[in-house]
């Protein structure tokens, strides 16, 4: 099957919400394609190369992405929203058209053992919980997040989506086979974020009970 492919800075989980501009006119060219077509593209975090410019390489794993509303702004620009749908994996790229496509193959998440799924759930809910309260404290902003799901994969999903990690670490999760792995290295990376913005908060608290003397010095309060 080959689909209109976008190398984003972005790791595009299924069920998620994401807003684009589009300017570039090969990309407008594709999404006025995909709206005539009701057909979805594909979003694949960049491996090399930028966002705009010469075509950048994105990795192997990404996401379909369905347009949910289109509308032209000025410039004759569009802004789109989408909504993530499923996985798939790059066969090939092709680059037969103004912008990239590519021959891809579903990559669903693989079936595990329920019982073990519904375990990691259980040992991640309360980090994550932990991990958006910190978040909170050390962003000083409120977060809003009615209730965490049981369902093992709306959890994973979740958690990817909301932590505030590194690209290269968001690629990896969305790499993973089942929901057992998702969650594994959710707990991992989760716990790290935590000594990370325990460390925040405690250099925070040490620099208020500081304070600059008349010399620029610094003193104890």
């Amino acid at each position: 099957m080959e689909i209109p492919v976008f190398p984003l800075n972005v790791v595009l989980f299924p069920g998620m919400i994401l807003p684009l501009h589009i300017f570039e006119e090969r990309y407008k060219v594709m999404v006025h394609a995909c709206l005539q077509e009701r057909q979805p593209f594909g979003v694949a975090l960049i491996k090399s190369g930028r966002e705009t410019g010469a075509t950048a390489t994105p990795y192997d794993v990404g996401t379909m992405a369905a347009i949910k509303s289109a509308n032209m702004v000025e410039g004759n620009q569009i802004d789109i929203v989408v909504v993530g749908l499923k996985r798939f994996r790059i066969r090939h790229l092709v680059t037969d058209k103004a912008y990239l496509s590519a021959e891809v193959t579903d990559y669903p998440m693989q079936e595990g053992d329920p019982q073990v799924a519904r375990a990691w759930a259980r040992r991640v809910r309360p980090l994550f919980t932990e991990y958006l309260r910190l978040l909170e404290m050390a962003a000083n902003v409120k977060l809003k997040l009615n209730e965490i799901p049981d369902e093992p994969e709306t959890v994973a999903a979740l958690i990817a989506i909301a932590m505030q990690i590194e690209l290269r670490d968001k690629q990896r999760i969305i790499e993973l086979e089942n929901i057992e792995e998702m969650l594994a290295a959710e707990c991992q990376l989760l716990s790290r974020e935590h000594m990370i913005l325990e460390f925040v908060m405690e250099t925070k608290d040490r620099l208020d009970h500081l304070g600059f003397g008349p010399t620029g010095q610094m003193f104890l309060n």
